[in-house]
């Protein structure tokens, strides 16, 4: 047990195994959750050793996580609530040619190309070699909601719903000569772009590339944007939920993210948007030593400026962006910017738990105390 950072108000935060218990026992409803969660009941239940890479939780419905085994496979398991939903896994797995392996009667795994949401895309794209992806690398699964794969000099993204902001958001900037990759439909949810680069931001960096995408960052910014029907970003919808879920996981943090919640509620008021990439980070951008270019604009978002810029820094992004930024017309508020800073950090304070952190609270609670850090008082 630990005691939280000086400065904030005084609680205890578990151990994760104290607090998985002690979240179990708030969910009855998923009797299940420390066998999916907990590495030596989930693997003696497999039958053979898996790291948890990701994971979707929806209290008293759903806890769903992806797996590698040891031999670089992917799989899923996942336990429902509701039998119908596990009844509905087993069918639309068995349609893409999969078995799966029952572990107990709310819980069952199966491979990650038989993935309940993904599946049918999958199979139209590979057919009998869907199990193998085609031959293709897989390089990212979000159990239920994505895939990413590489096919020799393209990136395939497969997802569960189809993917209509990012590739018109991404016509629209490429035909004003930003720099950025635009994806093209392949078939069903499946979109493929080119796979440019030595790696992205947060690998091959320094202050060079980073004022690029500053410079880029700003032109996204500058674009007009009436004509792309986009959603406008409410700060106080994602501050209350993130609350939200951080109290769901650790109960004592209730007060601290509760009085977060308000103190940033009201970021962005009277504030004119813009066209933001709404997912901004150093991974966003990638680079070859001499060019940037932008990615996933997945979450193209109306929003204030330092929404994108806050979320830059809050993911330890290199501040020589900034500069880039300003050099290429890009104005900030310095005033407000910390407070968006702020909000990211609360936004992703549940990041440990959902990739399966050794010490999830702990990372939780550093999250939390950096947001109250640069929080606006």
């Amino acid at each position: 047990m630990g005691d939280a950072m000086s400065g904030s108000p005084p609680v205890t935060i578990p151990r994760a195994d104290e607090a998985l218990r002690e979240l179990a026992a708030r969910d009855p409803k998923l009797p299940d959750l420390p066998l999916v969660l907990g590495a030596e009941r989930r693997n003696a239940s497999l039958g053979f050793s898996t790291v948890l890479e990701r994971l979707r939780y929806k209290p008293g419905a759903s806890v769903v996580a992806a797996l590698r085994a040891d031999d670089g496979s992917r799989l899923w398991v996942v336990s429902y609530s509701d039998p119908v939903k596990l009844n509905k896994t087993v069918r639309r797995a068995e349609r893409a040619g999969a078995e799966t392996l029952p572990l107990t009667a709310h819980t069952l795994a199966g491979p990650a190309h038989a993935d309940r949401l993904l599946s049918r895309t999958v199979t139209r794209l590979f057919g009998q070699q869907a199990p193998v992806f085609g031959g293709a690398d897989l390089i990212r699964y979000n159990p239920l909601r994505r895939l990413v794969l590489r096919e020799g000099s393209r990136a395939l993204k497969i997802t569960a719903s189809a993917q209509t902001r990012a590739p018109a958001v991404a016509r629209a900037l490429a035909g004003r000569g930003l720099s950025l990759i635009v994806p093209e439909h392949v078939v069903g949810n499946c979109w493929a772009s080119s796979w440019w680069g030595d790696g992205d931001l947060s690998f091959k960096g320094g202050a060079g590339p980073a004022r690029q995408a500053g410079a880029a960052l700003a032109g996204i910014h500058g674009t007009p944007c009436a004509q792309l029907e986009l959603p406008v970003l409410d700060a106080a919808a994602i501050a209350r939920t993130a609350a939200a879920a951080i109290t769901t996981l650790l109960p004592a943090l209730r007060e601290r993210v509760e009085a977060l919640s308000t103190r940033l509620s009201g970021l962005g008021e009277g504030s004119s948007p813009v066209l933001a990439h709404g997912d901004w980070s150093a991974d966003q951008a990638l680079t070859d030593g001499r060019e940037v270019r932008i990615i996933d604009l997945d979450r193209a978002t109306l929003a204030p400026r330092e929404y994108d810029l806050g979320t830059y820094l809050a993911c330890g992004g290199d501040p020589a962006l900034l500069d880039g930024y300003r050099e290429a017309g890009g104005r900030v508020d310095d005033r407000t910017l910390p407070g968006w800073q702020a909000l990211a950090h609360v936004q992703r304070a549940a990041e440990p738990f959902l990739h399966g952190d050794a010490v999830w609270p702990r990372g939780i609670e550093r999250a939390v105390a950096r947001a109250e850090e640069v929080s606006p008082t």
